[in-house]
């Protein structure tokens, strides 16, 4: 990593005293074409912001799963046929490098069964192991075909890891999103095929545009009314996936406080009521002003009792670098674990990783794959996204005020000569990253499940409680509707 930001800066260096001798010789035209090559080569090739090796390997330990020897002939992948090839996620780990070509150009392989095709997308410069989502292309009945572009894989033997996917038909899931355009961004398809609960952590009320400075007139009023622009995005939005007004909750926490609360700071916060304003359901912390981390877990334990949960949607605790996701997620999993409660589904997601704000790589409409990394995970859960909801994806996150902010002329410089010099394409429904992240053929969650207890005799007592709890949580509520 050291030696190649110095290389990078040794470079940019080098370039830059060249334009300067030219400016001191005189050759004004030659020293200022220098400084524009100076700045095109650094849009185009040191832009990306990827924080760790690229040629090191990926190193996944699964702990489910089924693992099969596939090997690559040629341009085709043959897998021993599978008991079945629905309902599953599989990933082919290959080794692969980049050519020439692939240290500019952005790295790829397009995989082929019969009519159905996609692309998954590698960064820049690649070399090591690597995991290839074939989930929604395996076919026991036609080959696979693959086209190779960029890169090359230099193994013929790949093993395949295959899950079987948690069944959600029937079940009731929670997804949690720390802000306003979390859930859409991870998890629109998934929430929108079956029965779910959406609760929004806080309002995203941070760093206000220059505009609402301005038309409010001072920085508190400009982060109130984002926060209720945002705060309303977060129980509208989801309406246009199908989702009910009663189906949806925003919690109203300031941005950016999970950290104050879990060090065990009480925060005040006035503005909670007014990002509350738009639910349904009440809370029994909605008239309270003084937020702490055991109200954070009180609305928790409250939603969890009331909605009763089976599938927990939820940033995942250490992927995700955001300190929101990360607590939300802690928070959560603190609140199951005093309830005792058994058999719950968690699908983790990931919106910000530390490594690369780069990741998922290539461009909207292409396979999403694990992320760079070490990690040890239960297995992965890839839901397919078809065309069509794709457009809906990206119409859902277009309507998100916080992704339609303005864009510095500098990055609409830089996304016009990626355009137009590397061929990324941009979407033509908004210019923030997301909708290049996010508009994909899939949506990717870990799964892990609560511990499985042979003898539940000895957490009937707790259940009995979660159940009284659930009741008097019910009273309530009927009572504050009256």
């Amino acid at each position: 990593m050291f030696y190649r930001k110095f290389y990078q800066y040794s470079c940019l260096l080098c370039l830059l005293v060249v334009a300067v001798i030219l400016f001191y010789a005189g050759h004004i035209f030659f020293g200022g074409m220098m400084l524009a090559g100076i700045y095109v080569t650094n849009e185009l090739l040191w832009t990306d912001h990827i924080r760790y090796n690229r040629q090191s390997d990926y190193q996944y330990s699964f702990t489910q799963g089924q693992q099969i020897e596939a090997t690559i002939e040629g341009d085709t992948l043959i897998i021993p046929a599978l008991a079945s090839t629905d309902n599953v996620t599989a990933l082919l780990e290959i080794t692969c490098r980049a050519t020439l070509s692939g240290y500019i150009f952005d790295p790829y392989v397009a995989i082929q069964v019969g009519k159905n095709n996609a692309r998954q997308y590698f960064e820049r410069g690649l070399k090591g192991k690597r995991y290839l989502n074939v989930s929604h292309l395996l076919s026991n009945e036609r080959p696979i075909q693959l086209e190779v572009k960029h890169c090359r894989i230099t193994e013929k033997t790949a093993p395949l890891v295959v899950f079987n996917n948690p069944e959600l038909e029937g079940k009731k899931i929670l997804v949690l999103a720390p802000h306003p355009d979390d859930a859409e961004i991870a998890a629109f398809n998934l929430y929108r095929q079956y029965n779910s609960m959406i609760v929004t952590v806080t309002a995203g009320e941070s760093e206000p545009e220059r505009a609402l400075i301005e038309e409010t007139g001072s920085l508190e009023k400009a982060c109130m009314l984002k926060g209720r622009l945002r705060a309303w995005d977060s129980v509208a939005v989801p309406q246009w996936a199908g989702l009910t007004p009663d189906q949806l909750l925003q919690l109203g926490y300031p941005d950016g406080c999970l950290k104050a609360l879990h060090a065990g700071n009480t925060i005040r916060s006035e503005s909670k009521r007014g990002f509350r304003q738009f639910n349904c359901h009440k809370l029994i912390t909605d008239n309270g002003v003084n937020l702490s981390w055991d109200t954070l877990k009180q609305d928790f334990s409250e939603i969890i009792r009331t909605w009763q949960p089976n599938v927990i949607v939820t940033p995942h605790p250490t992927m995700d670098a955001h300190s929101d996701h990360q607590l939300t997620t802690k928070a959560v999993q603190e609140v199951v674990n005093d309830l005792a409660l058994v058999d719950i589904v968690f699908l983790y997601y990931a919106n910000h990783l530390p490594e690369t704000d780069h990741w998922p790589f290539g461009e909207k409409g292409t396979l999403v794959a694990p992320p760079p990394g070490k990690h040890t995970v239960g297995q992965y859960f890839s839901v397919p996204v078809p065309a069509s909801i794709q457009t809906d994806k990206a119409c859902a996150l277009a309507m998100m005020h916080d992704l339609q902010g303005p864009v510095s002329l500098k990055k609409q410089l830089r996304y016009w000569l990626q355009e137009k010099l590397l061929g990324r394409e941009r979407c033509s429904v908004g210019d923030d990253p997301y909708f290049r992240k996010a508009v994909r053929i899939n949506e990717l969650f870990i799964v892990e499940n609560t511990r499985s207890l042979s003898d539940l005799r000895q957490f009937r007592p707790k259940i009995q409680k979660v159940r009284e709890s659930a009741r008097k949580c019910e009273k309530v509520r009927e009572s504050a509707r009256k």
